[in-house]
């Protein structure tokens, strides 16, 4: 309660349209689960876009660092899923944080669209794209439903070169 708390507080102070929502941990359990998404959907909120604005509202604490952003789709959204993966690429370019955008699947096309980002057709070209920040000054915000397995674009861009 006390981090959603913090982050209702937080995100309200930067001008987001904030809603509350704390699973119930006897009948939810832990954790995003599809059901609470399902009803924050219905509200016209999913708390999957909310994760990704928090994840890109934090890299705004990096002075002085290029700010690259790496998006897969975000699934289990219903109807709504090209509306908020558009939510969440006019976001981006509203909010000026972001250096860089690369998108990789194909709900995702519609944010890099809405973003000014690019559009990579396969993991594997997102990670060669990465290449490119490796010895820079930048911070990476790689974020996908798990099912996108974007952690592969994680454990390779962490290996040594």
């Amino acid at each position: 309660i006390t981090a959603t708390a913090l982050m209702y507080s937080y995100l309200s102070s930067r001008g987001a349209n904030v809603i509350r929502y704390i699973p119930d941990r006897l009948s939810e359990g832990y954790g995003l689960n599809c059901d609470a998404v399902r009803a924050l959907d219905k509200s016209g909120m999913s708390s999957v876009t909310v994760a990704v604005k928090a994840g890109i509202e934090t890299m705004n604490q990096f002075k002085g660092y290029q700010k690259v952003v790496c998006l897969s789709d975000m699934l289990e959204l219903g109807d709504n899923e090209v509306k908020y993966h558009k939510e969440i690429g006019s976001y981006i370019k509203k909010s000026q944080i972001v250096d860089d955008l690369i998108c990789t699947g194909e709900l995702s096309f519609h944010t890099a669209d809405k973003g000014g980002g690019k559009w990579l057709e396969t993991k594997e070209e997102c990670i060669k794209y990465l290449e490119k920040y490796r010895d820079k000054k930048a911070v990476i915000l790689i974020k996908g439903s798990r099912a996108t397995a974007m952690d592969k674009v994680v454990k390779e861009l962490r290996k040594a070169k």
